[in-house]
């Protein structure tokens, strides 16, 4: 595909056009919320973050998210001066009440922000009782538009089919080519095959590069509907790895708090993977061990050390998608990735995939990955559970054995 698109051209000047879009305009804001003093359990309600220019009484909110408990946040803004502010949402009505403690950042100065700019490190503490200082009811937005020139809000639990034609091939490729567009006319976030069951546990499937919830067709209809509810994670491949991780985790944090529901199980294709992980091991931090923390975690022929062909799309294209320099091999990203180990309480399974013999990859591999880059040491390390499968990279979707083992992996970890 890589070499189609740099004879043809279009797909790359829609990518160029997309990232001056996102450049210079929008910029992202990081941060975690902290309760003082430290508690192990949280229960002060959910926790709403907000964005937000000017003064009381005309304030304007520009994102904002709901946090389950204290721990990181992620915001989409507009470029310019930008405050941030939380608070604990007491009521759960996600208006800031006059009683309810708020923590403004550097004491309600602002933060210049630039295009395409991530700013982090921009931690909020929340005490018992803070005063409203802000002095104004203030609304989380509601799941309609807000945001940078009305950027679309998520979709968070919409309930839909395995055969929207959001999830088609085409669609998923504009999340590539066309980021910013697929944010508009495709719709990230999670996705439901039914309304929410408080009586199953959420399995959460995220699909790799170029692809999309359809592509858990196979293993969704053979998943045990009785006790486990899929969640289907949809999100644009191009930008940074670690952009798209933070989103993640805050759309399954925004889930959490309107659902009351723990996220147990983790299941993740190709570069799926690594995005589930990097969400894993930034959901680290507010002081509680048990944050966004799965009781499985599930990986399916991932690249665990990167992809030559994105090495060779930063080399020659013409323009770079931004997610190809955290795929290439020996990338900042990719050497941090595994670093650190899972959690005591995260049982890590490694499937992987040998069935392939592509002539362009050196090396066993399963048509698209090779075996060493799916078997990392890192990754073996970490892991409580490997199995092979002789398939194709997107053929073992379709593997009635992986269907057989996925089950029996997510019928353990309920079990224990």
């Amino acid at each position: 595909m890589l070499a189609s698109a740099l004879i043809g051209g279009c797909m790359f000047r829609d990518l160029a056009r997309n990232l001056r879009t996102h450049n210079e305009r929008i910029g992202i804001l990081r941060g975690t919320v902290r309760a003082e003093p430290p508690v192990e359990s949280w229960s002060g309600g959910a926790i709403v973050v907000f964005a937000y220019t000017g003064d009381p009484p005309e304030i304007r909110v520009t994102d904002s998210i709901i946090l389950p408990r204290p721990g990181p946040y992620f915001l989409l803004v507009p470029v310019g001066s930008q405050k941030v502010a939380a608070f604990a949402d007491r009521d759960g009505n996600r208006v800031l009440g006059a009683d309810e403690p708020v923590a403004l950042l550097f004491d309600g100065k602002s933060v210049a922000v630039g295009g395409g700019q991530m700013l982090e490190g921009l931690d909020l503490t929340l005490g018992g009782e803070m005063p409203n200082r802000i002095g104004v009811a203030v609304a989380a937005p509601p799941d309609a538009v807000v945001g940078v020139d009305a950027l679309p809000r998520p979709h968070l639990g919409e309930v839909t089919t395995i055969d929207d034609p959001r999830f088609s091939e085409d669609a998923a490729r504009s999340g590539l080519w066309r980021p910013v567009e697929f944010l508009f006319e495709i719709g990230a976030g999670v996705y439901f095959l039914e309304p929410y069951d408080s009586d199953r546990v959420p399995v959460i499937f995220v699909h790799g590069a170029l692809g999309s919830p359809a592509n858990w067709r196979y293993l969704v209809e053979r998943l045990d509907r009785q006790r486990f509810q899929p969640w289907l994670v949809y999100y644009p491949t191009a930008p940074r790895l670690a952009t798209t991780a933070a989103a993640m985790g805050q759309w399954l944090q925004s889930l959490e708090a309107t659902h009351h529901s723990r996220l147990p199980i983790v299941v993740a294709h190709s570069m799926g993977g690594l995005l589930a992980r990097e969400m894993l091991n930034q959901q680290r931090g507010g002081g509680l061990d048990d944050f966004l923390e799965p009781i499985a975690f599930v990986t399916i022929s991932t690249p665990w050390l990167g992809h030559s062909a994105a090495a060779l799309g930063v080399a020659q294209a013409p323009v770079v998608a931004p997610s190809w320099h955290d795929l290439a091999p020996g990338s900042p990203f990719l050497a941090a990735l595994l670093r650190e180990p899972l959690p005591a309480g995260v049982t890590f399974s490694l499937l992987f995939t040998y069935g392939g013999g592509s002539r362009l990859i050196r090396g066993p591999d399963d048509g698209v990955v090779t075996l060493a880059s799916q078997l990392a040491p890192a990754a073996q390390q970490q892991a409580a559970h490997m199995m092979g499968f002789e398939a194709g990279h997107r053929a073992v979707l379709s593997n009635p054995a992986v269907a057989d083992e996925l089950n029996r992996i997510l019928a353990a970890a309920v079990a224990d």
